[in-house]
Protein backbone atom coordinates (compact mmCIF):
# COMPACT_ATOMS: atom_id res chain seq x y z
CA UNK A 1 0.00 0.00 0.00
CA UNK A 2 1.33 3.43 -0.96
CA UNK A 3 1.94 6.16 1.55
CA UNK A 4 -0.55 8.95 0.67
CA UNK A 5 1.65 11.62 2.28
CA UNK A 6 4.64 10.62 0.16
CA UNK A 7 2.51 10.65 -2.99
CA UNK A 8 1.06 14.08 -2.16
CA UNK A 9 4.46 15.57 -1.39
CA UNK A 10 6.01 14.13 -4.55
CA UNK A 11 3.12 15.57 -6.59
CA UNK A 12 3.65 18.95 -4.95
CA UNK A 13 7.38 18.84 -5.66
CA UNK A 14 6.70 17.84 -9.27
CA UNK A 15 4.28 20.77 -9.73
CA UNK A 16 6.76 23.21 -8.16
CA UNK A 17 9.60 22.03 -10.41
CA UNK A 18 7.50 22.19 -13.57
CA UNK A 19 6.14 25.66 -12.84
CA UNK A 20 9.48 27.02 -11.62
CA UNK A 21 11.03 26.01 -14.94
CA UNK A 22 8.05 27.33 -16.91
CA UNK A 23 8.07 30.72 -15.17
CA UNK A 24 11.86 31.26 -15.28
CA UNK A 25 11.73 33.39 -18.47
CA UNK A 26 9.01 35.62 -17.01
CA UNK A 27 11.00 36.00 -13.79
CA UNK A 28 14.07 37.03 -15.81
CA UNK A 29 12.08 39.56 -17.82
CA UNK A 30 10.59 41.10 -14.67
CA UNK A 31 14.05 41.26 -13.12
CA UNK A 32 15.38 42.97 -16.26
CA UNK A 33 12.57 45.52 -16.20
CA UNK A 34 13.24 46.15 -12.51
CA UNK A 35 16.93 46.72 -13.34
CA UNK A 36 15.89 49.38 -15.88
CA UNK A 37 13.61 51.03 -13.32
CA UNK A 38 16.43 50.98 -10.73
CA UNK A 39 18.67 52.69 -13.27
CA UNK A 40 15.95 55.28 -13.85
CA UNK A 41 15.71 55.97 -10.11
CA UNK A 42 19.49 56.20 -9.74
CA UNK A 43 20.01 58.46 -12.77
CA UNK A 44 16.89 60.58 -12.60
CA UNK A 45 16.31 59.82 -16.30
CA UNK A 46 15.93 56.75 -18.48
CA UNK A 47 19.22 55.11 -19.45
CA UNK A 48 20.31 55.35 -23.07
CA UNK A 49 22.79 53.19 -24.98
CA UNK A 50 26.35 53.75 -23.73
CA UNK A 51 25.11 56.27 -21.18
CA UNK A 52 25.81 55.05 -18.52
CA UNK A 53 27.41 51.65 -18.72
CA UNK A 54 25.09 49.24 -16.83
CA UNK A 55 28.10 47.88 -14.94
CA UNK A 56 28.88 51.38 -13.61
CA UNK A 57 25.57 51.75 -11.76
CA UNK A 58 26.71 49.78 -8.73
CA UNK A 59 24.02 47.10 -9.00
CA UNK A 60 26.63 44.36 -9.30
CA UNK A 61 24.60 41.46 -7.90
CA UNK A 62 21.52 42.34 -9.95
CA UNK A 63 23.60 42.85 -13.11
CA UNK A 64 25.41 39.52 -12.64
CA UNK A 65 22.15 37.68 -11.97
CA UNK A 66 20.72 39.04 -15.22
CA UNK A 67 23.80 38.01 -17.18
CA UNK A 68 23.70 34.50 -15.74
CA UNK A 69 19.96 34.39 -16.30
CA UNK A 70 20.20 34.89 -20.07
CA UNK A 71 21.46 31.36 -20.77
CA UNK A 72 19.53 30.20 -17.71
CA UNK A 73 16.12 30.96 -19.19
CA UNK A 74 16.91 28.93 -22.29
CA UNK A 75 18.32 26.09 -20.19
CA UNK A 76 15.21 26.14 -17.99
CA UNK A 77 12.94 25.95 -21.03
CA UNK A 78 14.90 23.07 -22.53
CA UNK A 79 14.97 21.30 -19.15
CA UNK A 80 11.21 21.73 -18.88
CA UNK A 81 10.68 20.21 -22.32
CA UNK A 82 12.92 17.25 -21.49
CA UNK A 83 11.38 16.76 -18.05
CA UNK A 84 7.89 16.67 -19.49
CA UNK A 85 8.87 14.51 -22.47
CA UNK A 86 10.57 11.94 -20.23
CA UNK A 87 7.96 12.03 -17.43
CA UNK A 88 4.72 13.04 -19.13
CA UNK A 89 2.43 10.69 -17.22
CA UNK A 90 3.85 11.44 -13.74
CA UNK A 91 3.80 15.18 -14.48
CA UNK A 92 0.21 14.99 -15.65
CA UNK A 93 -0.73 12.80 -12.69
CA UNK A 94 0.79 15.40 -10.37
CA UNK A 95 -1.67 17.94 -11.74
CA UNK A 96 1.06 20.17 -13.16
CA UNK A 97 -0.78 20.73 -16.48
CA UNK A 98 2.24 20.09 -18.70
CA UNK A 99 0.84 21.58 -21.92
CA UNK A 100 0.01 24.84 -20.16
CA UNK A 101 3.50 24.89 -18.63
CA UNK A 102 5.10 24.36 -22.05
CA UNK A 103 2.92 27.07 -23.60
CA UNK A 104 3.85 29.45 -20.77
CA UNK A 105 7.57 28.82 -21.14
CA UNK A 106 7.61 29.04 -24.93
CA UNK A 107 5.29 32.04 -24.97
CA UNK A 108 7.41 33.96 -22.49
CA UNK A 109 10.58 33.10 -24.45
CA UNK A 110 8.87 34.41 -27.59
CA UNK A 111 7.90 37.56 -25.68
CA UNK A 112 11.53 38.13 -24.64
CA UNK A 113 12.76 37.60 -28.20
CA UNK A 114 10.08 39.94 -29.56
CA UNK A 115 10.86 42.64 -27.02
CA UNK A 116 14.59 42.30 -27.67
CA UNK A 117 14.02 42.61 -31.44
CA UNK A 118 11.68 45.60 -31.18
CA UNK A 119 13.55 47.04 -28.19
CA UNK A 120 11.17 49.79 -27.14
CA UNK A 121 13.19 52.31 -25.17
CA UNK A 122 16.42 50.69 -26.43
CA UNK A 123 16.92 49.09 -23.00
CA UNK A 124 18.11 45.73 -24.32
CA UNK A 125 20.67 47.55 -26.45
CA UNK A 126 21.71 49.62 -23.43
CA UNK A 127 22.08 46.54 -21.26
CA UNK A 128 24.14 44.69 -23.86
CA UNK A 129 26.45 47.55 -24.81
Amino acid sequence: MSNPIAIASSNTVMRIIVWALALAPIAWLLSFLYFVVRARWALGRWPTPYNPDPKALGFDLHYTALLIGVPGIWAATIALLFAIALNYRPVRAAGARPLLAIATALGSCALIIGLARLDPGRFFYWFGD
